[in-house]
């Protein structure tokens, strides 16, 4: 679940918590941005949701809950259908603990002609999936004002 990292601590010990450090797994999740990233760029709705794990959930400005591939394909493809053609994403940073990591970062999406639609922060909690790290909890928030 999105919530394994809390869960973790659960069979620790306390003594254990205190020396417990996360690692810094920001490369790692950099190459899988760049999936994403190649996906989006060239409208491929279907490769943006593969950088997902099967039961995730996205949270995106002003909607439900989405939950699952089917409907994350559909969400992006949505998106891109809207015009968006262009996606750039900065970590801040990338922090992981076992099987499961949490990242916090910026984003920027684009129009086909290059004048930018939204801008915005997240935060993503990844699990390792099959040795893959893939998103399982996905939630941004526009920087922009409302029109």
């Amino acid at each position: 679940s999105s919530f394994s990292l809390l869960l973790n601590f659960k069979n620790q010990k306390m003594e254990d918590l205190k020396t417990l450090k996360g690692t810094n797994v920001k490369g790692e999740i950099a190459k899988c941005y760049e999936k994403f990233i190649a996906a989006f760029n060239n409208g491929n709705a279907k490769g943006v949701a593969m950088n997902y794990a099967e039961n995730a959930k996205i949270m995106p400005t002003n909607s439900d809950v989405i939950q699952g591939l089917e409907g994350i394909e559909a969400f992006w493809k949505g998106a891109m259908d809207m015009g968006l053609k262009k996606a750039e994403i900065e970590i801040i940073q990338a922090e992981g603990l076992g099987d499961t990591a949490i990242d916090e970062g910026r984003y920027k999406l684009f129009l086909g002609n290059g004048q930018q639609a939204d801008h915005g922060k997240y935060i993503v909690i990844w699990r390792k999936v099959d040795g893959s790290w893939k998103m399982d909890l996905d939630i941004w928030n526009s920087s922009m004002p409302p029109a």
